[in-house]
């Protein structure tokens, strides 16, 4: 089985993204696990058996996986409603998350901003500074989006 480098994302089913975490042993056992995080919801992290993501990573092309107690439920209309308003945070930050430079991090962070309506969440903001190995401090969310754009900024400056 090819293991998925560290940061590789994933999708658990159609709509829910996830991004590899580490690969662990189980020390009693030995058996092999990965453990991973959500990217939509509260970000959770999880561990799943290696033996259960074999399927994903060793095949070429997407399809609906799922892992564990992952399992598909009946969504009523409200909640179906509910998660669509959710979707425009998890694709900017699906967006943020592939974006290849700085640069383009930068720019999708301000577009995030500048579109507010909802499209700015600490879950966007904790996740987008993680992946870049940003401290954002504690405080509204505009302090910690002017944080975050001034790290990038920084960045920005220096890594040209």
């Amino acid at each position: 089985m090819r293991q998925p480098a560290f940061g590789e994302k994933f999708w658990i089913g159609k709509e829910k993204p996830c991004q590899v975490i580490l690969w662990a042993k189980e020390k009693e056992t030995g058996r092999e696990l990965l453990i991973y995080q959500e990217l939509f919801g509260s970000f959770e992290r999880y561990a799943a058996d290696a033996a259960e993501m074999s399927n994903y990573f060793s095949a070429e092309k997407k399809e609906q996986i799922t892992i564990g107690s992952h399992q598909p439920d009946r969504k009523s209309k409200r909640t179906a409603e509910r998660e669509n308003a959710k979707e425009q945070p998890e694709e900017l930050l699906m967006e943020f998350l592939d974006a290849d430079t700085i640069e383009e991090k930068y720019h999708i962070l301000i577009k995030a901003h500048n579109a507010s309506s909802g499209r700015l969440t600490e879950n966007f903001l904790s996740a987008a500074a993680f992946s870049i190995d940003c401290v954002l401090p504690e405080g509204e969310i505009e302090e910690r989006f002017q944080a975050l754009k001034y790290f990038l900024a920084t960045k920005r400056k220096y890594e040209r």
